[in-house]
């Protein structure tokens, strides 16, 4: 997995001087990797919300245990080092690790694991007034996810807003107090709180927002996320209230990271540009997104051949070597080729160990790389609009993807895809090129990213002053606005704030006058 935006790139020149000498493996060991996955943990395929929903994952231990009592530390407890022992200052949680200790001063956990581990991702743990606190994650790394409700916007505009102030005052009263090594009790044999060794993180939550947009506004919401964090404004409406006025700091409510808002924001433009009405502008922005966000990787080959430096490949090929085996399966550089038939004696014994760590290093699932999901099948949407014709639309597409045409026989997943899973039809075929899928949209096909698809839902006011029996209202597909910055989280004094303006967001979007 990568995390979205490459600032910890290893330096390019750092690779090419030394690659000739004997691998060193120990050293290579022994140097910190940088972080390939978004903050907290990737994997995020939690329920799928209807309306406008929330969910809201933390960076807490979450298991089946039980509380045995307050962590303890040795009586030699951590005191602070002679330069800031007379400083009279608190010190701050950035300056923690300035504290002396020894092993034995470590805080011991207050929790006793169940042996039985059995947990469901998305099972209830303990609920609320609108909101439910699950499982998400993964065996040997659970945490806590809450999800709310789904809230028809229109219909109720305040209530998601105060969901969320609950939601933030439960978790500052109950959670802000804990250190490491301690746990509360959760109910059902659940049990949460920091791991002794764990570094305290706050309760900043990733947020994926789902909500229910008309078609033919889908290019207007990736447009005001774009505006929010300062791109290109859009040539549409402007929406109000903007997500990054709600604090009385002025610090944005939803992030979006560099990387992530290139992506939108040039999929914005393109996609305002093609010739067609506002549906098929939307669909050409959303699936140039989806082709930008998994093929990032290209951006970022650094940070691969770092990854494999513990095998000895960074001594062998750079980023330039690398791209061209991803894209077409073979090495040129003669120089390249030397070092590589002196380490592995044949390309083929060379290909086959590259290609077994190169799966290693893919998304565990398709969608971990896409921005914007559509929850919907795209196929529904490719029926509310008209395309005349294939190759246009391709080379729409890979435009607002930030490709030529040229590259359309690109791999939509150059790593591949780590965990497949059959019930999502997209990772039954993870060798499909960008053509292939973009094909199959076209053809009315729903190649799924993920495990259930949504149809479309009822948004926006009530049409007309029809006074049957039943109500007439725009239909929207159900998109997924998904972490848009896993490094910069939500704190909890800003979730009722960031619930209001995306109400007010949905409210404007969907809204037929």
């Amino acid at each position: 997995m990568i995390s979205p935006v490459p600032d910890q790139s290893p330096s390019h020149r750092h690779r090419r001087a030394d690659r000739a000498e004997a691998p060193d493996l120990a050293a290579a060991d022994s140097e910190p990797l940088p972080p390939f996955a978004p903050a907290p943990v990737p994997g995020l395929v939690g329920p799928i919300r209807r309306k406008v929903g929330f969910e809201l994952e933390l960076g807490l231990d979450l298991a089946k245990g039980r509380v045995l009592s307050a962590p303890t530390t040795s009586a030699k407890s951590k005191q602070p080092s002679k330069e800031y022992a007379s400083s009279g200052r608190p010190l701050r949680a950035e300056t923690d690790w300035l504290l002396e200790s020894s092993e034995e001063d470590e805080p011991q956990s207050g929790m006793q694991r169940s042996k039985d581990q059995t947990i469901t991702k998305g099972e209830t743990i303990r609920s609320g007034a609108g909101w439910r606190l699950t499982p998400d994650g993964g065996d040997g790394n659970w945490y806590p996810e809450f999800i709310t409700d789904p809230v028809d916007e229109d219909k109720q505009p305040d209530r998601l807003p105060q969901i969320m102030q609950q939601l933030g005052t439960t978790v500052t009263k109950e959670w802000s107090d804990l250190r490491p090594g301690q746990y509360l009790d959760q109910g059902r044999g659940f049990v949460i709180g920091w791991a002794p060794q764990q570094r305290r993180k706050g309760l900043a939550a990733n947020i994926h927002i789902t909500v229910g947009v008309r078609p033919d506004r889908l290019i207007d919401l990736m447009g005001t996320l774009v505006q929010l964090a300062g791109g290109t404004k859009g040539k549409k409406k402007k929406l109000q209230p903007s997500l990054d006025e709600n604090a009385d700091d002025g610090a944005p409510s939803l992030a979006i990271d560099r990387s992530t808002l290139q992506i939108l924001d040039r999929a914005v433009q393109q996609g305002q540009s093609a010739p067609g009405d506002p549906v098929y502008q939307g669909l050409v922005a959303l699936m140039g997104t989806y082709v930008a966000g998994e093929l990032r990787i290209l951006d970022r080959l650094d940070d691969v051949i770092y990854e494999l430096k513990p095998y000895g490949f960074h001594r062998l090929i750079d980023a330039a070597d690398l791209r061209e085996f991803l894209l077409t399966g073979t090495i040129t550089n003669a120089e390249s080729l030397g070092f590589i038939v002196k380490s592995h004696r044949t390309f083929d014994a060379f290909a086959k160990e590259l290609r077994e760590h190169l799966a290693e290093m893919g998304p565990a699932a398709a969608k971990l790389n896409v921005p914007i999901l559509s929850r919907s099948s795209l196929a529904e949407l490719r029926k509310a609009t008209t395309i005349a014709a294939f190759g246009p639309f391709l080379d729409h597409v890979l435009a607002a993807a930030g490709r030529t045409s040229q590259e359309s026989t690109l791999p939509l997943f150059p790593l591949g895809i780590a965990n497949p899973k059959r019930t999502r039809t997209i990772e039954a075929q993870p060798t499909i090129t960008i053509e292939q899928w973009v094909k199959s949209v076209f053809d009315g096909r729903n190649l799924t990213f993920t495990d259930e698809t949504k149809s479309f839902e009822s948004v926006g006011p009530v049409l007309g002053t029809c006074l049957c029996f039943w109500e007439t209202r725009a239909d929207g597909a159900v998109i997924e606005i998904r972490a848009l910055d896993g490094d910069r989280p939500v704190e909890p004094a800003r979730w009722d704030g960031l619930a209001k303006d995306v109400v007010g967001m949905m409210r404007s979007l969907n809204d037929t006058s």
